[in-house]
């Protein structure tokens, strides 16, 4: 089993729920390929250190887990 850390950046303007609902679909698919130990700490909203699609802010969430190569 390898160690990995995946991170979510979601346009900030996205709201609450849709923002739960991509958190939920990350462990889901996670969970599928047999992930384990999925840690997710959520961040909030942060400056990115470059404009991505116009966008100079995001809300991140970063995962920690578990699996095979």
């Amino acid at each position: 089993m390898q160690k990995y850390e995946l991170m979510v950046m979601v346009a900030p303007q996205a709201t609450e729920a849709e923002n739960k609902k991509i958190i939920s679909n990350v462990e889901k698919i996670l969970k599928e390929h047999k992930a384990l130990g999925i840690k997710e700490d959520f961040w909030g909203e942060q400056e990115l250190a470059y404009k991505i699609k116009k966008l100079d802010r995001a809300v991140y969430s970063v995962f920690n887990f578990e699996m095979g190569a």
